[in-house]
């Protein structure tokens, strides 16, 4: 029998198992979700209808700044399914940073870090600042004139 003092107890604890919590029907998921404080909705970034769910900010958001890097730079496929990702990313940060820090300082170390994902995701796409000002940037022009290093070699 275990820790239960009777078998009714027992009985009655199985019986319990077998209650779900959380709406069943559509039309319950709806309700739930509809009172949900739009300014906190995080709900469903976890799921494989995120997108589906885009709140028409998320939505304009993300078409200006697809829009904004395909005309404003070359992108291959590979480059544009990152980018892809880099938004998406973007979108789930932003739902996270909405709801306060009580949610990032509670969230579980098993969900992924979309701030890690998109800041890793620019810098692979060299969207960043800090690249297109670097030297390894290839539209940086390198002042060095290599030539002022051998002047006067050939003077004794």
């Amino acid at each position: 029998m275990g820790h239960f003092k009777s078998e009714e107890s027992k009985a009655r604890a199985v019986a319990g198992l077998t209650h779900h919590t959380g709406p069943k029907t559509p039309e319950g998921r709806a309700k739930a979700l509809k009172n949900l404080t739009p300014g906190n909705y995080i709900h469903g970034i976890y799921t494989e209808s995120f997108r589906e769910d885009w709140t028409p900010e998320e939505k304009v958001y993300y078409d200006d700044f697809m829009k904004h890097y395909q005309e404003e730079y070359e992108l291959s496929k590979m480059d544009i399914d990152m980018l892809d990702r880099y938004l998406v990313a973007m979108i789930k940060t932003r739902r996270v940073d909405s709801v306060g820090m009580d949610y990032a300082l509670n969230r579980k170390v098993s969900h992924i870090n979309f701030d890690q994902e998109a800041i890793r995701m620019a810098q692979e796409l060299g969207l960043s600042r800090r690249y297109r000002l670097s030297k390894g940037n290839s539209e940086n022009k390198s002042e060095v004139d290599l030539s002022v290093l051998f002047d006067g070699m050939n003077e004794q």
